[in-house]
């Protein structure tokens, strides 16, 4: 379960920009304790609150993000991790670099290196790459050693599909996330004709329908080990946990695929709230 949406104004459907209440993320967060679900995916730079995890019943598996320039404050970044670990029901498995492209700059070899420390030390499980374009991806994989990568992935974002195979030839875990294009997907954003546009081309009876076309496109591809997915409310959790795998047509799909970054590249919205643009 991605956490950029859990009191925070995260998110382009998001057309109010209200941020969430403590007591509907406590109800998200319940909910997540009676599910399946054991990791969860934050980052340095939302304002999430840990202490909604103090009630959880079950240990959650923890994700975060640094970006590059948080080198600079790296010591204040390791207590925000301290404070973490406090929380005995919390264990930070995967530490990822936000801005993957910003690795092959000095400041990003240096930030790897102290991230690398922090495994060594057993602080973080593992060590992850947060990618958003596929500019450096190769040449970062053949001179860095991850573990994890995270990639945006959709019926119509599918630019990740063609590294796959190089991915996991270095044995290396994909999670893929913006399965559905941060909500635009499946909420029509008449403010921008492309999103609006691309919306209406899926074709969908109802939201579970669109729902299930989304999701089970992305598990018909074998090459990848976990999605993140983001809710404000527990009833859209439970549809989601509750989908139907389908099988299509595969030329539903094949009309859906774009490489039009005004609609894959959320960096491009207007509609973006603070903390995501660049």
């Amino acid at each position: 379960l991605g956490l950029a949406q859990l009191q925070s104004i995260y998110g382009v459907t998001n057309d109010k920009k209200e941020r969430l209440s403590k007591k509907k993320s406590i109800s998200i967060l319940k909910y997540l304790d009676r599910s399946e679900i054991d990791e969860v995916d934050t980052a340095y730079s939302y304002p999430i609150n840990i202490d909604l995890f103090q009630n959880t019943k079950k240990k959650i598996f923890f994700n975060t993000k640094i970006s590059t320039s948080e080198i600079k404050n790296f010591e204040v970044f390791n207590n925000y991790i301290k404070k973490i670990k406090k929380n005995k029901n919390i264990i930070i498995k995967t530490l990822f670099i936000h801005d993957g492209n910003n690795l092959l700059s000095k400041d990003g070899v240096k930030l790897f290196n102290k991230i690398l420390l922090l495994k060594k030390k057993k602080i973080i499980n593992k060590v992850g790459v947060s990618f958003h374009n596929y500019l450096n991806l190769k040449k970062i994989l053949n001179k860095f050693k991850i573990d994890i990568i995270q990639i945006p992935f959709s019926i119509v974002d599918r630019r990740g599909k063609k590294y796959f195979k190089l991915i996991k030839k270095k044995k290396i875990e994909i999670q893929v996330r913006s399965i559905f294009l941060q909500g635009a997907l499946l909420k029509k954003i008449n403010s921008n004709f492309k999103l609006s546009k691309i919306y209406n081309k899926i074709k969908a009876k109802n939201n579970i329908d669109r729902v299930n076309i989304l999701i089970s496109f992305v598990l018909n591809e074998i090459n990848i080990d976990k999605i993140v997915i983001g809710v404000r409310q527990v009833s859209e959790l439970k549809m989601i946990l509750n989908f139907s795998k389908l099988k299509f047509d595969k030329k539903i799909y094949r009309n859906l695929k774009t490489n039009d970054l005004d609609i894959i590249d959320p960096l491009r919205w207007k509609e973006l709230n603070y903390h995501e643009k660049k």
